[in-house]
């Protein structure tokens, strides 16, 4: 028997990113940009939102949407639009998840091991940060 595949199989890191203004949205990236933007997977729910954002603010880059398919993780491709991972630069390195060591294998907690505070993850990576968490 197979098993089911889901967006957090895919191998790419789980991210909070930004498309083009300030809401924040969850997906997945490989940490590959296609020019000049992040390339960004997200779950249908979360491509159902940044689609409406879009269209609300006049951007046609998504127009075409109702004929995007998912991928066999059910995610779909924002690649090369408007959307910019959050993250801080730590020790030279770009961290995408506060709650992993900058090489990613370990557990931290950010105010500890980052010195960041509590307002500083919110400005960084929005209210729903903690869905990075493990």
């Amino acid at each position: 028997m197979s098993k089911i595949k889901t967006p957090d199989d895919c191998g790419d890191n789980k991210v909070i990113f930004r498309y083009d203004e300030p809401r924040f949205f969850i997906g997945y990236s490989a940490c590959e940009t296609w020019n000049g933007w992040d390339c960004v997977r997200v779950d249908e729910e979360n491509f159902k939102k940044v689609c409406a954002m879009a269209i609300e603010f006049g951007d046609d880059l998504l127009e075409d949407s109702a004929d995007t398919e998912p991928d066999e993780f059910g995610l779909y491709s924002l690649d090369g639009h408007c959307s910019q991972v959050c993250g801080f630069e730590h020790r030279g390195i770009f961290v995408t998840n506060p709650f992993q060591t900058d090489c990613g294998r370990f557990e931290v907690d950010p105010l500890e091991h980052y010195k960041l505070t509590h307002q500083e993850l919110v400005n960084i990576f929005g209210d729903n940060y903690k869905a990075l968490k493990s």
